[in-house]
């Protein structure tokens, strides 16, 4: 029953985040994305991926689970990693949203540790490497290439 209602709340979520986000300021010039465009594929991606697993989930749900099978164990490392990724994201926010450093610096910044507290047991280092990578591929792609003001 978790997994349902963790979905519905990621699905509300994206919609949320798609109706706001059409608001962004709309590209006078031909052949520039919007303000929009990243967010909006984003949000149909996440919403394309919430309805699949939530009808995943519902057509193959097992029909006799083990109550124990289905228990997490909720430890104070798991309590204390949730509470540092939150609030790296919400540095990451407030960084943002006052245009404090770049966005380049910021993101590896913040999201090195998110990504190493979310992975198994991963040095840390790979971690960095990942996600300077995809933070320059990102900065190249949108900033560069499609001319997006990102930060």
């Amino acid at each position: 029953m978790i997994e349902i209602i963790v979905n519905v709340l990621g699905i509300a979520i994206a919609a949320f985040l798609y109706i706001f986000s059409r608001d962004f300021s709309v590209s006078t010039r031909p052949g520039i994305p919007s303000a929009a465009f990243f967010p909006t594929i984003i949000c149909v991606a996440l919403l394309i991926l919430g309805i699949y697993n939530l009808v995943k989930i519902i057509v193959f749900k097992k029909k006799h689970v083990d109550p124990a099978s289905e228990s997490i164990r909720i430890t104070k490392l798991k309590v204390l990693q949730m509470l540092a990724i939150v609030s790296l994201m919400a540095l990451y926010a407030v960084l943002w949203n006052y245009k404090i450093g770049h966005f380049i610096l910021n993101s590896i910044i913040c999201f090195t540790p998110i990504c190493w507290l979310l992975g198994d047991e991963v040095e840390w280092w790979k971690s960095a490497i990942y996600i300077v990578g995809l933070t320059i591929f990102i900065y190249l792609l949108f900033g560069v290439g499609l001319k997006v003001r990102i930060w």
